[in-house]
């Protein structure tokens, strides 16, 4: 699909335990609903531009930050 990418979900869900956040906290505090957030941890879809900037704002940080490099 065109405009997507790859989330580091490794990486989300060690910024998520710094904030002692559940998936569900992190779902909420994000305005991602948790089955999106399950999708990308599995690997069954990749994320909107905008998924991937309200995950990272959610966890302050920059979305590059979060974007797996393809190729």
């Amino acid at each position: 699909m065109k405009n997507t990418v790859s989330i580091d979900m490794e990486k989300v869900e060690q910024l998520s335990h710094e904030h002692l956040w559940t998936w569900a906290e992190l779902a909420r505090h994000s305005s991602v609903t948790q089955s999106t957030l399950f999708a990308l941890k599995a690997g069954r879809r990749r994320a909107s531009m905008i998924t991937a900037y309200k995950i990272a704002h959610a966890l302050n940080v920059e979305p590059q930050m979060l974007i797996k490099e393809e190729g």
